[in-house]
């Protein structure tokens, strides 16, 4: 299915001799195992005519680690999800489910005894204050971690300390250190 694109762009590499080209494409081998591999290719003038340079490079197992880590992004952002309806059916819709019942009691109380229900309308003035509060809470709480960025060297060595220390307990511990060379980066979100 790849054939045409490749050969477009080894002929349009001989017409722009010199200008280097690269692009991605699949390759069947004969036990039908497809690869995906980068293509590049260079034409070069010479006396006889053109010579056209090509080099190519698997990168199945690239590509395959790249749609890993993209179903696991997904993954954690379906569970992030998950974990944000909860927190909001466990706080904001609990707390304003009680309000209603509570504005419903106060309703029916009114025609019959006016100065109840004007003590009882003061008790849920004060529930709703304290759902506000708590809605705030929830989704600063959100904000917050979201945007925590995270040190992936901190949290390795936070894990190989742990795995030390359980280590130590039957006597054979190993060694652990993390060190960073280069500068530090952030994760991408999907990774974060």
């Amino acid at each position: 299915a790849d054939r045409g694109a490749v050969q477009a762009n080894l002929t349009t590499c001989v017409q722009e001799l010199g200008r280097g080209k690269s692009w991605e494409f699949r390759s069947v081998r004969k036990d039908g195992t497809v690869l995906r591999v980068r293509g590049s290719a260079k034409a070069v003038a010479r006396v006889n005519g053109p010579i056209l340079l090509i080099a190519c490079e698997d990168i199945t197992e690239q590509r395959r680690a790249e749609e890993a880590l993209f179903h696991v992004g997904l993954e954690a952002r379906v569970s992030e999800r998950v974990r944000i309806a909860r927190e909001m059916h466990d706080t904001l819709l609990q707390s304003f489910n009680g309000l209603m019942l509570r504005f419903q009691v106060v309703r029916d109380m009114l025609p019959a005894r006016p100065e109840e229900a004007l003590q009882a309308l003061d008790g849920v003035l004060i529930m709703a204050d304290q759902a506000i509060t708590e809605s705030r809470d929830a989704i600063q709480n959100l904000r917050s971690e979201a945007a925590a960025p995270l040190d992936l060297a901190h949290l390795l060595t936070i894990m190989g300390q742990e795995l030390r220390e359980a280590q130590d307990a039957r006597g054979d511990a190993a060694a652990f250190r993390v060190r960073v060379e280069g500068r530090r980066q952030a994760l991408a979100p999907m990774l974060q």
